[in-house]
């Protein structure tokens, strides 16, 4: 196997570990929903998801331990962890809000959209540091 080759599967983990957060959370979020509403095929679904993003979260961890120069994502990482933490708080923020407008509940409703809003900002940030950290690897 090519160094290249290597190289991207170090990639490719981390965007599994980044696809696997989005999938915790948005899994934790359809659960308690489910929970909420009293719908028991929505809190199944939400464990199910929940699952699954664990699962990519290992793989995603095996696939960067393949990496033969594991510091080559360091810079990387910033960004992506921004941006899954971002796209946890929009996930959960909407669902906070969707469990508010379910109960009748206008303090979740606006905390869910602070959430929501919170997410978003991470997610600009993330963006911010993979841009300048591509900017950086044209310099090289």
């Amino acid at each position: 196997m090519s160094n290249e080759k290597k190289k991207d599967l170090a990639t490719e983990g981390l965007k599994d570990r980044v696809k696997g957060v989005g999938n915790v959370v948005g899994g934790r979020a359809r659960e308690a929903f489910g929970g909420a509403t009293g719908d028991s095929g929505e809190q199944v679904k939400g464990k199910g998801q929940e699952l699954k993003g664990k699962a990519q979260q290992a793989m995603g961890k095996a696939k960067e331990r393949l990496d033969p120069d594991p510091g080559n994502l360091d810079r990387k990482t910033d960004g992506f962890e921004n941006r899954a933490k971002g796209t946890g708080n929009v996930v959960g923020g909407r669902a906070r809000g969707a469990v508010g407008g379910a109960t009748g509940s206008v303090s979740e409703q606006v905390k869910g959209k602070a959430q929501e809003i919170k997410g978003k900002v991470q997610q600009a940030i993330g963006k911010a540091k993979q841009r300048s950290d591509d900017d950086e690897d044209l310099q090289d």
